[in-house]
């Protein structure tokens, strides 16, 4: 099955900004995140990835939307 890992902050700031939208208009990434089963990571949870970045091997065809720089997450795509 899909998952999705997102971290709290980010969940919230997504939601937020697209329910301001008209329904028509809100993003693919949106209806995502209301369809699917998410799974959202507490900022401890978020630090733990970021200390041990191979952890995304356990579901590797997940998609992962953390709270982190994008030079960050680039590393992380990069290595893993």
């Amino acid at each position: 099955m899909f998952k999705i890992y997102i971290s709290y902050s980010a969940f919230d700031r997504i939601i937020s900004a697209e329910e301001q939208r008209p329904t028509a208009g809100r993003s693919n990434l949106y209806r995502l995140l209301k369809q699917q089963p998410v799974q959202k990571l507490t900022d401890e949870d978020t630090k733990k990835l970021k200390a041990n970045p191979e952890e995304v091997l356990i579901n590797p065809s997940a998609l992962y939307i953390l709270d982190i720089s994008p030079s960050e997450a680039l590393g992380i795509q990069k290595s893993y």
